[in-house]
């Protein structure tokens, strides 16, 4: 079986950042964390995970930025993203869906939901080759 790599969760709040670490691990799943886009951007270079949680508003950007972004690359356009966020409205349900997301939580979040949704990504990426994070440019 392939590794799939770690969650990278993507959140400015730290309190946030620590309650998805602890649902994680009890899960077994490594998980890094950033609390910008461009925290995220380098550890997605770094450590190459194969889920990203990425809150919507970040102090720096836009998760669903983000979302586009990676989803637009040839080199992370297979990463599995799942949006996280406090104020989801049923538009922006539907402008993650667009950006690339697979999901979408409302905070405060459903510990055993989360878990089982990043757990069935993560199943997903060691199923499929490695196509994301490729080294051609």
């Amino acid at each position: 079986m392939r590794s799939s790599g770690p969650v990278l969760v993507v959140d400015d709040h730290v309190l946030s950042r620590k309650l998805l670490r602890r649902v994680l691990e009890i899960e077994g799943m490594a998980m890094v964390e950033a609390a910008s886009v461009r925290a995220a951007k380098a550890e997605i270079a770094r450590s190459r995970p194969g889920v990203i949680l990425v809150d919507l508003e970040l102090p720096d950007g836009d998760g669903l930025a983000l979302a586009r972004s990676l989803k637009s690359d040839p080199r992370t356009s297979q990463c599995a993203i799942l949006a996280c966020t406090a104020g989801i409205t049923p538009h922006d349900e539907q402008r993650a869906l667009d950006a690339g997301c697979e999901g979408y939580f409302r905070k405060p979040i459903d510990p055993p939901a989360v878990a089982a949704a990043v757990a069935r990504l993560l199943a997903r990426r060691t199923e499929e080759p490695r196509a994301s994070y490729s080294s051609s440019r």
